[in-house]
């Protein structure tokens, strides 16, 4: 009996250690493509945070790649911290369409393209504007949320680089 308990042990601390080390080693795992995209990984559908350039503005961003991370967003949340925000990562550029649905503060919306370029922003969008659907004049492929006023403040405009 105790010999099984002792092999029971054994096994589960390895499961833990060979877990703990997917984790490790998947927290930063990145793919590219030919357009130095962004498409990350992480086990358990947590955020992963990263650091990104719009034309020479650095913001720390949660990246939200899952159907589930971008459905829930910024919803819910008190405010953001200066300088950070929250990056979508899409499969596709495509006219994906936002609302504010339980939105606690006012944000700006910077719409990016497959080519890694400004595409559009939507400034000041106030949770008061539910259930009104915001979208970009052209197709974007990554989203990215930051307070009111943000791109206005930092000098973002359309055809402005991002760097991944």
């Amino acid at each position: 009996m105790k010999e099984s308990i002792g092999k029971i042990l054994i096994f589960g601390s390895a499961v833990i250690v060979a877990g703990l080390l997917f984790v490790d080693v998947h927290q930063d795992t990145l793919t590219s493509d030919s357009a130095n995209n962004l498409d990350s990984v992480f086990p358990g559908g947590s955020p992963l945070e990263k650091t990104i350039i719009i034309g020479t503005t650095i913001i720390k961003v949660e990246v939200e790649d899952t159907p589930i991370m971008r459905e829930q967003g910024l919803s819910g949340r008190e405010k953001l911290v200066q300088d950070q925000g929250m990056l979508f990562v899409f499969d596709y550029a495509d006219r994906y369409q936002f609302w504010m649905k339980e939105m606690k503060f006012s944000i700006d919306i910077i719409w990016v393209g497959d080519d890694l370029k400004v595409v559009d922003i939507s400034e000041n969008l106030s949770p008061d504007t539910y259930p009104k659907i915001f979208e970009p004049k052209n197709k974007a492929r990554y989203v990215v949320e930051v307070d009111a006023g943000f791109a206005k403040e930092k000098g973002i405009k359309i055809g402005d680089t991002i760097q991944l």
